[in-house]
């Protein structure tokens, strides 16, 4: 990848190209006790990951919507 420290055309569209390599790989997280990147079993790609969130985000916000519009702040 080349350098970031311009914001050039083609910095921009190698840092799109990281995001979306990103998007299709396994979910990770760092292992406090050794510093090591490890997979996180059964979590799916990154891709699944952030879907499942925005689902999340998207239930938790009809809810908030609906307990205001009943009054129950």
């Amino acid at each position: 990848m080349a350098s970031m420290d311009y914001a050039t055309k083609a910095n921009l569209l190698d840092l799109e190209q990281v995001g979306k390599d990103l998007l299709d790989k396994q979910v990770t997280r760092v292992n406090t006790d050794t510093g090591k990147v490890e997979p996180v079993i059964g979590a799916g790609s990154n891709r699944q990951a952030l879907t499942r969130f925005a689902e999340q985000l998207v239930k938790e916000r009809k809810q908030r919507v609906k307990n205001f519009s009943e009054g129950n702040t």
